[in-house]
């Protein structure tokens, strides 16, 4: 059929079209049928009835039908074509003797694609066919256009009206039915107005309808960045869009198209962005007071172990051990071992608090690595402990976990959002009555599995299904945006894992998660003090004062120390001579440590393996670009005597560079 080969926009009529005769003649039948043939027609049948022409169209779909008005049998090719044209598309010419008004009247109620009068000549014949097939694949052509148009408003989410010039409304789209709460049947031929009105959220005043203001001014008119639309039931919804003037031919206005999109979740977003912007600058912050704490840190830990390391030597003397005054200065050391060991135990403490505060940002972040769940577990519990304590008591639940491969922090930011989850669950005042329980283990599979359950007050079946959707949220109260559990599932996700949820009102809710193991699950060596028999010549470069003479009382013993305050003055020693070890702060005024390995590559190449690089926090990205790129895995302060032993040793234990 000729429907069936056309696409949208390409009318086409068939390449041999098919014929139906309907007349009651037979010899003016077989007339037609001559000449059809003889121009390239198929002719598919001949019926002299309208009963036996609707049967027979059914069966054999024509692509014209070629219909005396004059039939016998008791219905005439009128009555006949409207019967066809109720069950098939199919374009009908009338042939007729008669061309009275009355008839003419009656067959263009029909919408004929043509009339033939007898006796019918060749070229007539053959020129109203092609007039006929030729409209008939245009009509097929926009109807399917109408349809692609009228399917494409229904499936797209943004809600669609269209006015006529004078406002009423013509169309509305199914999104467009929802967003305003009408029918859209109830809707046609209404004012715009009636259906909503518009407040400009930021000015505080009502807006003028973009319809009308598109129609008067023949523009595009878009709403401001922050409009609300307000149904006739009263319901306020955040808005974006505009509405667009129709032209008519004459260059006038024939109507207006109106697009609005609901913005609520884009508003939530926004506040879930300015929430996080706030959040990134106290990270910024967080880096900043970490780089502050971690250098006196640093020097303070490094001076407590010397001391500690030289008080054995203040001993007294082996002769007067039994009189009073070696008795007396015995205590005092031993008194000076506990004040040091209690202040070194201090600044650990310190050091963890400001590890916890910089675990997103340390260097490397971004690296997946073997992840002990155990320790993350054990931060998370330290960082949530403040939002736990008044509602629960965590309970940790250690089996044998292999570790996980995942940046740093990844795991640790799954286990915060699912205890705070919890406690958000259980309503303060109660601590010692409820729980939540936070297990790890591995499955039958080898894979890491995490549980974290709480005693709270359950969700039901229909929250459960929506519980990981972007912005669904049950605790809008406590100003949650919805965003911490499909984060979760988006890092499991990420990191090759599955995420599911049990929960039942009133009784509580568990989150499982597995995540596969580690290919690398061969545990970390604890850094022992080692020192080395062999005599280095060590730089340490760095503008803390306090930190260089730390590290040059820490490293002498063992070693030739230099010292230089900043990068070119440590440029400038590295010119005049070689050294074993090479130990350079990240940030310094006058030139950072990136650009004095950049300038080491140039100058001094057989020395970029001896760099060590030692960073309080605080990394730019050309700082995580050095430090990635670099021989030598970075030094973190603070840093313990075992640290930097171990990180001298493993330089030295390098082949020099020719």
């Amino acid at each position: 059929m000729i429907g069936s080969d056309v696409e949208p926009g390409n009318p086409q009529p068939p390449a041999r079209p098919r014929i139906q005769i309907v007349e009651d003649e037979g010899i003016v039948a077989l007339d037609l049928r001559s000449k059809l043939m003889s121009l390239g027609y198929e002719v598919i049948a001949i019926c002299s009835t309208a009963t036996d022409a609707a049967a027979q169209a059914a069966v054999q779909p024509p692509d014209v039908l070629l219909m005396d008005i004059r039939l016998a049998g008791g219905s005439d090719g009128i009555e006949a074509a409207r019967r066809i044209g109720e069950q098939l598309d199919v374009p009908v010419v009338f042939v007729t003797a008669y061309a009275d008004g009355a008839t003419l009247a009656r067959a263009r109620q029909i919408a004929p694609y043509g009339y033939l009068v007898k006796p019918i000549s060749v070229p007539e014949l053959h020129s109203t066919l092609q007039m006929a097939l030729h409209r008939h694949a245009l009509d097929k052509t926009v109807r399917e256009q109408r349809r692609w148009f009228s399917a494409t408003l229904a499936a797209i989410s943004d809600a669609v009206l269209t006015v006529d010039r004078e406002g009423r409304v013509t169309y509305a789209n199914p999104a467009a039915c929802t967003l305003l709460d009408i029918d859209a049947e109830g809707a046609r031929g209404r004012p715009i107005e009636d259906l909503y009105d518009l407040v400009d959220d930021d000015a505080g005043g009502p807006l003028a309808n973009p319809v009308r203001v598109a129609l008067a001014e023949r523009r595009v008119v878009r709403l401001p960045p922050r409009a609300t639309l307000v149904t006739a039931a009263g319901t306020w919804r955040a808005v974006i869009d505009g509405a667009a003037v129709i032209l008519g031919e004459d260059g006038e206005p024939a109507g207006a198209v109106v697009s609005l999109t609901g913005d609520d979740d884009r508003r939530r977003l926004e506040q879930q962005l300015a929430a996080a912007d706030r959040m990134a600058a106290l990270g910024t912050l967080a880096a900043s007071v970490g780089h502050e704490i971690n250098n006196p840190l640093a020097y303070v830990l490094a001076n407590l172990q010397h001391v500690a390391g030289l008080l054995p030597e203040l001993g007294p003397d082996d002769n007067n051990e039994a009189d009073d005054r070696g008795s007396g200065k015995l205590r005092r050391i031993e008194e000076l071992h506990a004040a040091i060991a209690d202040a070194v135990e201090g600044t650990r403490r310190i050091a963890r608090v400001v590890a916890d505060l910089q675990l997103f940002w340390r260097p490397g972040d971004d690296a997946p690595r073997p992840i002990d769940i155990a320790e993350s577990v054990r931060w998370a519990a330290r960082v949530t402990a403040t939002r736990i304590r008044p509602r629960a008591q965590l309970i940790e639940v250690f089996g044998a976990a292999p570790p996980v491969s995942a940046p740093s922090g990844r795991i640790g930011q799954v286990l915060v959002n699912l205890i705070t989850n919890a406690a958000d669950a259980i309503e303060p005042g109660a601590p010692d009555r409820q729980r939540i329980t936070v297990t790890t283990g591995a499955d039958e599979h080898g894979r890491a599995v995490i549980e974290v359950a709480d005693s709270g007050c359950g969700m039901s079946a229909e929250v459960t299904r929506h519980i990981f959707e972007p912005f669904f949220t049950t605790h809008r109260r406590r100003g949650g945006a919805g965003l911490g559990l499909s984060i979760v599932h988006r890092i499991v996700r990420e990191l090759g894992g599955e995420i599911s949820v049990a929960s039942e009102l009133g009784v509580g809710t568990t989150f499982r998660i597995t995540l596969p193991a580690s290919p690398t699950t061969a545990a970390v060596p604890a850094a022992a003090e080692v020192r080395t028999s062999v005599r280095a010549r060590i730089l340490v470069i760095d503008d803390e004062p306090a930190l260089r003479t730390a590290l040059r009382r820490l490293l002498q013993r063992d070693h030739d120390v230099v010292v230089a305050d900043s990068a070119d003055a440590g440029l400038a020693l590295l010119d005049s001579g070689t050294f074993d070890a090479i130990l350079c702060d990240v940030h310094m005024p006058g030139g950072s440590g990136a650009a004095l390995a950049a300038e080491l590559g140039r100058r001094r190449p057989e020395l970029v393996d001896r760099l060590v690089f030692v960073t309080g926090g605080a990394l730019s990205e050309d700082d995580r670009r050095a430090l990635a790129a670099a021989a030598n895995p970075p030094l973190l302060k603070p840093f313990n005597a075992a640290d930097v032993l171990a990180a001298i040793n493993d330089v030295l234990a390098r082949p020099r560079l020719a």
